[in-house]
């Protein structure tokens, strides 16, 4: 972190992730001591259904955590990469990124109000200065309106 807080303040736009798709990848969200556990889970739905209010709690628990750490030491725009059904509470990050934004005929019909919901800003960002948003903001809202143009 250190390194990407000196970068930032050299000018670059940096954007630290906390994560990503941590309940998958790590022990301790859902229920499994490995991936293929976990990945498991989804061939049972019932069991899938059973995790989903711990596992919110607990992705949720962890990246409070981490975020108010890393906005201890590092000035810029925070965020975590997210899988669709984590349900991130993103009020402490500047930019919402998930992995709900795949173009397939499965989710033609749902897929620009899903852009729509997930191309907006963390809460965090409101509370810091009104500056310009930076360059990878702008671009996650200039792709957000590419998809909702291609409808």
């Amino acid at each position: 972190m250190i390194g990407a807080e000196r970068l930032r303040r050299e000018g670059t736009d940096v954007v630290l992730l906390t994560g990503s798709e941590l309940s998958l990848f790590n022990r301790g969200f859902l229920s499994g001591d490995t991936l293929e556990d976990r990945l498991a889970l989804f061939a049972t739905p019932e069991r899938l259904r059973a995790a989903m209010p711990h596992l919110r709690e607990r992705v949720n628990a962890f990246l409070a955590e981490a975020a108010a750490g890393v906005g201890r030491r590092f000035g810029g725009n925070v965020s975590y990469a997210s899988l669709p059904f984590e349900h991130v509470d993103w009020t402490p990050f500047d930019i919402v990124a998930t992995d709900g934004g795949y173009r397939s005929a499965e989710v033609a019909g749902r897929f620009r109000e899903g852009i729509r919901s997930s191309s907006r800003r963390g809460s965090r960002s409101r509370s810091r200065s009104s500056a310009a948003p930076p360059t990878a903001a702008r671009r996650a809202r200039a792709l957000a309106e590419a998809y909702r143009r291609l409808g």
